[in-house]
């Protein structure tokens, strides 16, 4: 990376959580922010295992914590990250702190954003609708000397809470390890159409068991592998289409599997309710996956038309049509395939993210310089 003459001391406040591998997942961004030169990166990360606290202690942590942050995610574990924070900038001179999962870890940095020297950022994951649902005052971002979203559309509604402080800046995905198969690996969708499915949030599967349903009636040869959680398998949706020979089911994979599924898949079909950032769609892409899904929320952001295709959720023949010509068009489905890794390789390397997120860390201490 190039060797910014800038020095930004920054603390990361981070997340690592156990349904996403050692290559998938925003938290993959810290390693490449340390790598840029003149960066100097404290870590805080969020210990989500309360077997270290007593009962009683947790007990009153946790009733602590429901005080500070309505948040449904924030917690006793959410809350002692941000102490640690708190002490760091007491001991350090440090110019930023960032809440890599702003939705997770912001509470008592909020109530003390005016006492504090530090620049706060975050980013926010969840989209406008979970916001309205779920956070009782969206309004606690205006605390924030700027955010960083992954998707326009969480722009456009955060603008009202803190204008001209919001960033787009897209999520990445690791390039390097999410690729297509070699000339002679794992590829066999020319002998077999596999479509592949992967994930449970905001996924629609009344549409998903639907579509599959249409396509099987027409071509009883095409596979659908539907990557699920253990714990999200037991839906009756999934049920429903159990019973299809064509349905190979997956949970609990390593990283390796994983990236082997999409390597080996023909295109991914994901119905959404509504997403940002999406893991399956930056991976596949990756991967040098056609794609076809919904029109919603972030999806443009992160795909175009030269190798998704995009649909109503109402659009159920559209779907269905789309999985089955796609199925018998070997030249399209390369033609695709190229171009899905083309823009991954261009727009979703962490390198980059990590560099325009860099130059927003060093916009901050200008202002903050300029400001003091």
């Amino acid at each position: 990376m190039e060797d910014y003459k800038h020095s930004t001391d920054v603390i990361l406040l981070r997340e690592k959580f156990p349904w996403m591998g050692e290559h998938s997942g925003y938290d993959i961004l810290c390693q490449y922010i340390k790598n840029i030169g003149q960066v100097n990166v404290r870590d805080v990360l969020v210990a989500r295992n309360n077997n270290f606290l007593k009962r009683r202690t947790h007990f009153i942590l946790s009733w602590c914590s429901s005080r500070i942050n309505k948040l449904p995610y924030y917690d006793c574990n959410s809350m002692l990250a941000e102490v640690d924070v708190l002490f760091t900038l007491l001991l350090h001179s440090v110019h930023l702190v960032h809440i890599m999962y702003l939705e997770m870890d912001y509470g008592i940095l909020a109530h003390l954003k005016k006492r504090l020297s530090a620049q706060i950022i975050g980013t926010s994951h969840q989209p406008p609708g979970w916001w309205r649902m779920a956070h009782r005052n969206p309004n606690v971002v205006s605390s924030l000397s700027a955010l960083i979203v992954v998707s326009t559309a969480q722009k456009r509604f955060f603008e009202g809470y803190l204008p001209g402080r919001v960033y787009f800046i897209r999520h990445g995905v690791d390039i390097n390890f999410f690729e297509p198969a070699a000339p002679d690996g794992n590829d066999v969708s020319a002998n077999e159409p596999h479509c592949i499915f992967c994930g449970h949030w905001l996924r629609d599967i009344q549409k998903l068991a639907i579509v599959i349903d249409k396509v099987l009636e027409k071509n009883r040869c095409i596979i659908f592998d539907l990557i699920v959680p253990q714990d999200r398998i037991n839906d009756t949706h999934f049920y429903r289409i159990a019973h299809y020979e064509q349905i190979r089911w997956h949970s609990d994979i390593s990283d390796a599997t994983l990236r082997d599924l999409y390597q080996q898949a023909t295109l991914l079909f994901l119905p959404l309710i509504d997403c940002t950032a999406n893991n399956a769609l930056l991976e596949a892409s990756a991967c040098g996956l056609p794609i076809i899904t919904t029109s919603v929320g972030g999806v443009s952001d992160y795909t175009d038309i030269s190798f998704a295709e995009y649909y109503s959720l109402e659009d159920i023949d559209g779907m269905r049509d789309a999985i089955l010509n796609l199925a018998d068009d070997t030249t399209e489905q390369q033609k695709r395939k190229r171009a899905a890794r083309n823009y991954a390789l261009e727009n979703l390397d962490w390198r980059r993210i990590a560099l325009e997120t860099f130059e927003l860390y060093k916009a901050l201490q200008e202002k903050n310089k300029c400001e003091v």
